[in-house]
């Protein structure tokens, strides 16, 4: 499983993007950059969105680079400044990332489907934290639109961690589904 770093370039994401589709295009490299707006993950960008707004910092974009590519681009962006404008603010390694979940389920087919989505995580994976609760309420058959609680429910929460790749590969599953709830991908830098 390959490892990833974080850079933070100082730069608008459009210029970032092209620079890096250039230079990933250049080296033939298959994929691996992740752009964070587009990944759904959260960072100290919401700070530093306050901050350029105020003209204290300039426009920041994180990217995630697979380690075998991150010293490349590090190089490149160093030569490519003086055109581009383009810097690396910070360089971060990536131990690894999480996100939390939530769902709920009102009748037994849900419950299943919601069960088999979990029981599908990748073995590179952890899951941390977990709470499941199925609950039956029999005085609530047949009524459920006007009973103040539903016949049956399977609730539940919890967290996810690990490598990158197979994080957001499962993440991306669980969200197709209507029924669980994900949160943006955090992460642990070193």
């Amino acid at each position: 499983m390959q490892g990833y770093r974080e850079l933070v370039f100082e730069g608008s994401l459009p210029v970032v993007q092209a620079f890096l589709t250039g230079l990933r295009l250049g080296k033939r490299w298959a994929g691996g950059i992740c752009f964070s707006e587009e990944c759904e993950i959260r960072g100290e960008r919401r700070g530093h969105k306050v901050l350029e707004r105020l003209h204290i910092e300039k426009n920041l974009t994180y990217v995630l680079v697979p380690e075998r590519c991150a010293d490349a681009v590090v190089l490149a962006t160093r030569a490519a400044r003086g055109e581009l404008g383009l810097a690396i603010r910070r360089d971060h390694v990536v131990q690894h990332a999480h996100f939390t979940y939530k769902f709920a389920g009102y009748n037994r087919k849900v419950a299943g489907r919601i069960r088999k989505a979990l029981r599908a995580m990748p073995s590179s994976l952890e899951r941390d934290a977990a709470k499941e609760n199925e609950r039956i309420h029999p005085g609530s058959h047949g009524v459920e639109g006007y009973a103040p609680e539903h016949e049956y429910k399977y609730a539940g929460t919890g967290m996810i961690k690990g490598p990158l790749e197979p994080l957001l590969a499962y993440r991306k599953s669980l969200a197709r589904l209507e029924w669980i709830e994900v949160t943006e991908i955090g992460l642990l830098l070193v």
